[in-house]
């Protein structure tokens, strides 16, 4: 019985310890979060761009998350309100930047579409919406 709690103790020391705080923010494992959407009022005025956010998370939620100044402001509220609902592990915490990339197909479409998704969490968002084709009154 000894040996069994000598080789116990023995691994326990050579096993490293995992930090609680993180900043590589490739060590984040996303567990729940809103879809991320392409606001309809930005695809109705052909907006794109990126927006870049930065977000701090505590014990797996995140608490704050801020775009970067200069984004335009309706898609830096879709992509703030949609990280805000993102959870990770409950042992992680950090801070981590996030790039959501609002982009605009080249083709148009009659109706109302819902946007490609394109992710690689939690580094990149990439939403990709085809605009509606204007409406000819004549």
């Amino acid at each position: 019985m000894k040996r069994f709690w000598i080789a116990v103790v023995g691994l326990i020391i050579l096993v490293p310890v995992p930090s609680f705080s993180q900043t590589a923010s490739s060590a984040f494992l996303l567990v729940s979060g809103d879809i991320p959407n392409y606001p309809w009022l930005a695809v109705a005025a052909r907006i794109q761009g990126n927006v870049e956010v930065q977000a701090t998370v505590k014990e797996g939620i995140v608490v704050k998350a801020d775009a970067t100044p200069g984004s335009n402001p309706i898609l830096a509220g879709a992509a703030t309100k949609t990280v805000m609902s993102w959870r990770f592990g409950a042992e992680q915490s950090g801070t981590l930047k996030i790039t959501f990339s609002f982009e605009l197909a080249k083709e148009e479409v009659l109706a109302p579409q819902n946007p490609e998704i394109q992710m690689k969490l939690p580094n990149l968002v990439r939403l990709i919406a085809k605009p509606v084709q204007p409406t000819k009154l004549f």
